[in-house]
């Protein structure tokens, strides 16, 4: 009786070890995860930890010259990190109308360039302003998004950085919408040559498919892909984040029926792709209220002038001290 007691009393330390072991596994591949989450998003950007490419193109100019084509958006909505993508994929370089210094310093050496020595150039002008392309890639984001990023962009002077409640106080109060993104695309849309539309929520959620459709239509093989698959991020690319509500209720009913205008002028090339573009539109219950955000703004002015307050308070001491 004692020995049958006694092994059902060492079965449950061993279950309860066991059960012990397995907790303490499945905790440390948590914290393993969430030090080394950061880093492994590249590599597990499309499966499960694949090996480092081997032999990437190095980058270059394109000899003989390729078809002039565009990669036209609007601003804020990925057209760096498009470029990115495939310059890593072709190991061509990308143009761009006008030049960004920051661009520059981080190896985009076709900042300037627009003609066939790069596979695509970047631009935010209306059709066939100062460059007559051949074909044209057209890539559309929600213009929320777009407008936030581009609020960032404005703002911290920064492709990648995130701004807040604060800046919008003092930065960004008297914004005013416009209908600019409205007109930009239905130009687009009437583009007579070759267009690809490459929608900028489905790239970011399915990057090898759609990136496989766009050099299809580059005409470009696909060998290289996973040069740009093992580092999709590239160092324009932001995440999408909004700390607060930062859109009125006329902007939000205003920009809805600007979507539906695209979308109106999107359905003569493709219904599926206008549907998508209705996806976008925001519920005016989303809207931040005003009286509200006006309350943070005042409450912000009051703590910066009295941190302002004490800051030349104590360079007075300072000065005082200095004169006895």
């Amino acid at each position: 009786m004692i020995q049958h007691i006694s092994k059902r009393a060492t079965l449950r330390t061993l279950s309860k070890n066991r059960t012990l072991a397995i907790g303490g596994l499945i905790l440390l591949i948590y914290c393993i995860y969430g030090v080394y989450k950061p880093h492994l998003r590249n590599v597990t950007s499309y499966s499960n930890f694949i090996e480092k490419p081997k032999n990437c193109p190095k980058l270059g100019f394109a000899k003989p010259p390729l078809p002039v084509t565009a990669l036209a958006s609007y601003p804020g909505s990925g057209n760096s990190w498009t470029r990115h993508l495939l310059q890593k994929s072709t190991g061509i370089y990308t143009g761009a109308i006008g030049t960004e210094r920051f661009m520059i310093n981080n190896g985009y050496r076709g900042e300037g360039v627009t003609n066939g020595s790069v596979i695509v150039i970047k631009t935010h002008e209306a059709k066939n302003v100062r460059v007559v392309y051949e074909r044209a890639v057209l890539l559309m984001r929600n213009p929320f998004e777009a407008q936030w990023s581009l609020f960032n962009l404005k703002i911290s002077k920064s492709h990648t950085n995130i701004t807040d409640k604060k800046r919008y106080c003092t930065h960004y109060r008297k914004r005013r919408r416009t209908d600019s993104w409205k007109k930009f695309y239905i130009n687009w849309l009437q583009f007579k040559g070759d267009l690809f539309i490459l929608f900028y929520d489905e790239l970011l959620q399915n990057k090898e498919n759609k990136l496989r459709e766009l050099l299809a239509f580059l005409r470009f093989s696909t060998k290289n892909i996973d040069c740009a698959l093992y580092d999709p991020e590239g160092i324009a690319h932001r995440v999408k984040k909004f700390p607060f509500r930062f859109f009125d209720k006329d902007y939000i009913n205003n920009t809805n029926s600007d979507i539906e205008e695209v979308a109106y002028e999107l359905r003569k090339r493709s219904p599926v792709m206008a549907d998508h573009v209705l996806t976008w539109r925001k519920s005016p219950s989303e809207a931040m209220e005003q009286y509200q955000l006006d309350e943070f703004c005042r409450e912000y002015a009051r703590e910066r002038t009295e941190m302002l307050n004490l800051k030349a308070k104590a360079l007075q001491k300072i000065v005082e001290k200095k004169r006895i």
